[in-house]
């Protein structure tokens, strides 16, 4: 195994954030629950969550925590 860095920079994360915030959201039909999809309502509160509370700097400094490990294979040629 291979130890890995994983780096964004801030106008990537920024845009990201931006891009969050600028959501056009669909009219939703009321009380259809999760049988039509994601419930618009759970939606933007995850979008919301992504765009003003989620930790990428932290996130990106554990990889180890949140993406599995790699492995560098190589074919004996």
């Amino acid at each position: 195994m291979r130890p890995f860095t994983v780096r964004v920079g801030d106008d990537v994360l920024d845009d990201l954030r931006d891009r969050l915030h600028r959501t056009r959201w669909p009219h939703t039909l009321e009380s259809v629950g999760w049988s039509r999809g994601v419930p618009l309502a759970y939606l933007r509160e995850l979008t919301e969550h992504w765009r003003d509370a989620y930790d990428r700097r932290a996130a990106g400094a554990r990889p180890a925590d949140v993406l599995p490990p790699a492995a560098v294979i190589s074919a004996a040629g």
